[in-house]
């Protein structure tokens, strides 16, 4: 009996490298929404511990303006931030060069996440000085 050559179709073959060129190209895609998602949750990190960091910064400022009777040079502070479900933790302390020049301080301010109780690396860490007066 001849089988005619005239049927149309895929051969099993063709059909499992199709699959496997549909898996291969959604792995990739997976992978490459997950490298954006993880991006995405860095840099809302980065931009939340800027406005935390600013926010200090302000307060600082008006503590010198507030007490301008008795200027206090600064040497450690620490406190906490809640910012939605999330605790972040800011120090301020006298920079390590602790230099006065005229009448400003060098500070460092860090903000770091408290994941747990743990304190995670700085996200951010700014240098700057702060007018005594």
């Amino acid at each position: 009996m001849k089988v005619p050559h005239s049927q149309k179709g895929f051969t099993l073959i063709e059909l499992m490298v199709a699959i496997a060129i549909l898996a291969i190209v959604g792995t990739a895609i997976f992978y490459s929404n997950s490298q954006v998602i993880q991006q995405q949750i860095y840099l809302e990190e980065k931009t939340v511990a800027q406005w935390i960091l600013q926010n200090q910064l302000a307060l600082i400022r008006v503590e010198k303006r507030v007490n301008r009777e008795n200027p206090r040079p600064i040497s450690r502070m620490r406190r906490e931030v809640r910012y939605g479900n999330r605790i972040y933790e800011v120090t301020v302390q006298q920079s390590d060069a602790s230099v006065l020049v005229g009448s400003a301080q060098a500070i460092r301010i860090e903000v770091r996440r408290k994941i747990d109780g743990d304190l995670m690396q700085p996200l951010l860490t700014l240098d700057t000085f702060v007018a005594l007066e």
